[in-house]
């Protein structure tokens, strides 16, 4: 079914899309109030601060500002080529960079987000089947389709990824990296 994201959601619609916009992990954006805007989980604001500090401790206020930046159907037109499901027309709007959503995602449909990431920026539909035969004849019944669809830059995703890497060694995921395997990326949130 259908759940909030919350800030997992935030490198698939704010941080990915602003690094193929020319930001960079090192790009300062100040941390600050924003009238009728999100706040923080923790009170008070950092002031300026690295996207990827940003990224790090899960900064809502810098991920609704890029948002604002991207524009909500910039933000939308990237989940509906990853197949996002429950989009609706309210969902172009900065506070889906928070996962206010109107409807949800999926869990599937995050962990594929993310495996575009990792792929270089190309979504590849997520299947647990490559294909079904029948027993007898050997004859394929069904044939997952194997198509690919170019969603990031491969130098944005590259970035992306090595920013969530922040994330588990030294942000807000560092009691979920595991101590026998150093190669981990990963982003809190609901």
């Amino acid at each position: 079914g259908v759940r909030q994201p919350g800030s997992t959601i935030k490198p698939l619609v704010a941080y990915t899309p602003a690094f193929e916009m020319g930001y960079t992990p090192e790009s300062k954006m100040t941390d600050s109030y924003i009238k009728n805007g999100p706040a923080n989980v923790y009170k008070g604001y950092k002031g300026n601060v690295t996207l990827r500090y940003a990224t790090e401790i899960s900064i809502n206020t810098v991920a609704y500002k890029l948002a604002n930046k991207i524009g909500g159907e910039n933000m939308v037109g990237k989940l509906s080529k990853m197949k996002f499901s429950s989009l609706a027309p309210e969902d172009e709007n900065p506070i889906i960079a928070l996962g206010g959503f109107t409807y949800g995602t999926t869990t599937v449909e995050i962990a594929s987000g993310y495996a575009s990431l990792i792929n270089q920026g190309v979504y590849r539909e997520p299947s647990n089947v490559r294909q079904i035969k029948d027993i007898v004849t050997n004859e394929v019944l069904y044939k997952r389709d194997e198509s690919e669809r170019k969603v990031y830059d491969s130098g944005a995703s590259y970035l992306m990824v090595d920013t969530l890497k922040g994330v588990m060694k030294r942000g807000s995921g560092t009691l979920g990296m595991p101590n026998n395997y150093p190669y981990v990326m990963g982003k809190t949130g609901t």
